[in-house]
């Protein structure tokens, strides 16, 4: 899609331009064969280079499709 195309279409709001993210969920009956997996899992989050928890990294993929920033604010004791 070219710029100008992107630029007439941004004042729809269709549910096909919006980012998606899927999250994929096991039963509880599973677990038993998810920690069976585990070893494996490891190796092959080596391998890929997965050094991060899948929470962080679900959390900072959400940040990113949905344009979002933290900010930290303090309250002075004054």
């Amino acid at each position: 899609m070219s710029v100008q195309e992107i630029r007439s279409l941004s004042n729809y709001q269709f549910l096909t331009a919006k980012p998606i993210l899927v999250i994929i969920n096991i039963a509880e009956n599973q677990i038993a064969q998810a920690a069976a997996l585990d070893a494996e899992a490891e190796e092959f989050h080596r391998v890929l280079g997965l050094n991060e928890p899948a929470l962080e990294h679900v959390i900072q993929l959400s940040y990113h499709l949905l344009g979002l920033i933290s900010f930290f604010t303090t309250v002075s004791p004054n």
